[in-house]
């Protein structure tokens, strides 16, 4: 592991009195202004958010098994009535 992530780095690095932890919240000092939002800033896409999440095996199983049922949905009763009698 390199030096600079060492715990004697780390005390070096705040005793310096160059870097001060923030105090709790309660010791803040007021603000004397609001945040206000801006909804022209916003970007907005048409149609379904995407995740931007790594899917992983877990999902791949729960995505065939949702596929599984829509398509049953789509082949109607007619087809599942079909397929239990066998």
């Amino acid at each position: 592991m390199p030096e600079c992530y060492s715990t004697n780095e780390y005390a070096l690095t705040y005793s310096s009195g160059f870097f001060a932890p923030l105090p709790d919240v309660e010791e803040w000092d007021e603000s004397n202004f609001q945040l206000r939002h801006n909804p022209d800033r916003r970007i907005r896409r048409r149609g379904r958010d995407v995740t931007s999440r790594i899917h992983n095996e877990m999902d791949w199983a729960q995505t065939r098994t949702r596929q599984q049922y829509q398509a049953q949905d789509r082949a109607g009763p007619s087809a599942q009535g079909a397929a239990s009698r066998r």
